[in-house]
Formats: structure tokens, C-alpha cells, sequence
């Protein structure tokens, strides 16, 4: 979308379809790994068809493998006030990555001012469990890992691996170093009662 304001245009960018993340009901996530090779960061959705198109759609946009980053996946952990323990998994665009990729296509980002559309999950977890701190060994050790829808019936977990989305970048953060300027304030700022 974009609008005109003064001299800049403002484009409301970003990898997050509202109104398809409403309907496909976003409720956890999963760390699948077989130790042998990059580990699946799997989010958990209720509703299977809103949950492919979401993925369809990032296929359409970055392809299997996201090489330009501009999917942004921060994981936050701490303790935040009000919050269960666990840890919260923050999706948005990342500027810093979609700005480069515009100046190697060789477009103009100089009149140019984005607003970013995201979506965040607190992940309730009990206290000593182990999950996020694997995943994130497992990142490291192979430098990469796997986005991919998985839906979550009454039957049990269905990983759609068709859809995967392959990516090198993850931020992993902890709450006390995160400042009002951060982009992953939104994800821990008090909430008004």
C-alpha cells in the first residue's frame, strides 16, 4: 500500500497478513530437530488452509529460502511482569534487510518511510525446560534453520513441511536489554488493565 505524505512516499509493508493470521489462529510453536541437520522452528495454527496461504504466501515472496532476511524472527526471553514464564516469538519485516535489498535492486529508498505490520506469541513454559535453549544450539551449530507451518487438530500436530522457509538470521534477546526504541519493545512494553 502506499500513501503519499509531503515529499516521501509511506509504504505499510510487511511479511504479516492480518486479516490471514486472525483466521489461521496462531497459538504456539514447535522445535522439531533430528540432531543431523538444521532444526524447524514450527508455529502452531488451528486453522490448516489460513495457515497455507500465510506460508504460500512467503513461498511467492522470499521462494524456500529466505536469502535477502527479510523475514525478521526474534526470540525474547525473560521474565516479563504480568507474563507466564517462558519466551515470546516476535515476526515482522526486517528494515534494515528489506532497505538493502531495494539499493542492490537499485531502487531509490531516499523518499521512501515504511510502517511494519508484526505478530508476537508469549510461549508459556515451565520453568527448567529446555526447548528454546536446544533450538538455539542447534542454530549455531548449523548455521541455519526452518520455518514451516504446522497445524494443530484434535487429532494432534500435522508439520506441513511442503511449505518450509529456510533462514540463517534469528534474533535471540532477553527482555532487560530491550529498550523503548527497539523494534521488540511492542513484545514486552506494560500492557494497560
Amino acid at each position: 500500500m502506499r500513501k503519499r505524505m509531503s515529499d516521501k512516499v509511506m509504504y505499510i509493508t510487511g511479511v504479516i497478513d492480518t486479516e490471514l493470521w486472525d483466521k489461521a489462529k496462531w497459538l504456539g510453536t514447535a522445535i522439531l530437530s533430528d540432531k543431523k541437520s538444521a532444526p524447524y522452528l514450527g508455529l502452531l495454527f488451528t486453522n490448516r488452509d489460513a495457515a497455507i496461504k500465510i506460508f504460500e504466501q512467503w513461498n511467492k515472496d522470499f521462494g524456500h529460502r529466505d536469502i535477502y532476511e527479510e523475514m525478521r524472527v526474534s526470540v525474547i526471553e525473560g521474565d516479563i511482569q504480568g507474563q507466564e514464564h517462558g519466551y515470546t516469538i516476535h515476526i515482522t519485516t526486517n528494515q534494515e534487510n528489506l532497505i538493502s535489498k531495494y539499493k542492490k535492486l537499485n531502487l531509490s529508498t531516499d523518499e521512501i518511510s515504511f510502517a511494519i505490520i508484526s505478530r508476537y506469541r508469549r510461549m508459556p513454559t515451565a520453568v527448567g525446560n529446555r526447548n528454546m535453549a536446544n533450538f538455539r544450539e542447534e542454530v549455531e551449530r548449523f548455521l541455519s534453520y526452518k520455518i514451516i507451518p504446522v497445524y494443530m487438530s484434535e487429532s494432534g500436530l500435522e508439520p506441513l513441511f511442503d511449505y518450509e522457509i529456510e533462514k540463517t538470521e534469528i534474533f535471540f534477546r532477553q527482555v532487560d536489554e530491550i529498550t523503548e526504541q527497539d523494534i521488540d519493545y511492542a513484545c514486552i512494553k506494560p500492557r494497560d488493565n
